[in-house]
């Protein structure tokens, strides 16, 4: 605990003049836990802009910093994630979620044959990984594989199905409490069914089962973020 908060003090000491870092200088004088402090700066430095601190290095750092641009609602910067990703998948392709992360973010950019290349990769190390699956499959059918396409996003289809039915998805309690990620799974599932005869409306779909993952995400995070400051 006293190393945590050190390392926190050094911080401060920096940039002691701003919101943000005077936000965390209150948190650091209450009695938070350690993974509590941590959680602090993390929430700070993506939902408020804070700097991100000298001693959050490293391949974590680097996750975490594409990740928040890959899933935030708006103004996400997709080429940052992508170098943040490809810095990782360099050094630890099996670090985490990367590759499908930098598939996602090739998708997001267009370049589908940089994904369908990628995704390989991160199918073939998770072969549960139903969020990999699901991007592969459509980038596949947007690439003119169409029944290996359909075949793949009815495969993660099943295994997000499967994911998420006790409400405890990755980790997150209360996951979707309004739906959202459900109806669009619901919507999903249904013209996968149909196969191939409105073959644009199921990518679309599938592409809103992960925007919608994606905003859940987010305000998972933000949710967290809220749960601290009630203790400021």
């Amino acid at each position: 605990m006293d190393y945590v908060r050190g390392l926190l003090d050094g911080l401060l000491q920096q940039n002691t003049h701003t919101d943000c870092h005077k936000g965390m200088e209150n948190f650091i004088k209450s009695r938070l836990s350690v993974a509590g402090l941590l959680l602090l700066v993390l929430s700070y430095q993506f939902v408020f802009g804070c700097s991100r601190p000298d001693w959050f290095v490293g391949l974590n750092g680097k996750y975490n910093e594409g990740r928040f641009e890959l899933i935030r609602r708006t103004g996400g910067n997709m080429d940052k994630a992508i170098n943040n990703f490809e810095a990782i998948a360099s050094e630890d392709p099996a670090y985490r979620n990367t590759l499908t992360l930098l598939g996602r973010a090739y998708y997001k950019k267009g370049r589908y044959p940089d994904a369908h290349l990628i995704l390989q990769r991160a199918v073939r190390l998770n072969n549960d990984d139903e969020i990999a699956w699901l991007i592969f499959g459509i980038t596949q059918m947007r690439l003119g594989d169409n029944d290996r396409g359909l075949e793949s996003v009815r495969g993660g289809l099943t295994l997000f199905a499967k994911a998420t039915a006790d409400d405890k998805y990755r980790g997150y309690n209360g996951w979707d409490p309004a739906g959202r990620v459900k109806t669009a799974g619901r919507r999903a599932v249904f013209l996968a069914l149909k196969g191939l005869e409105q073959k644009d409306d199921l990518i679309r779909s599938v592409e809103a089962v992960l925007s919608a993952v994606e905003d859940e995400e987010f305000h998972q995070m933000f949710e967290k973020t809220q749960q601290i400051k009630q203790y400021e």
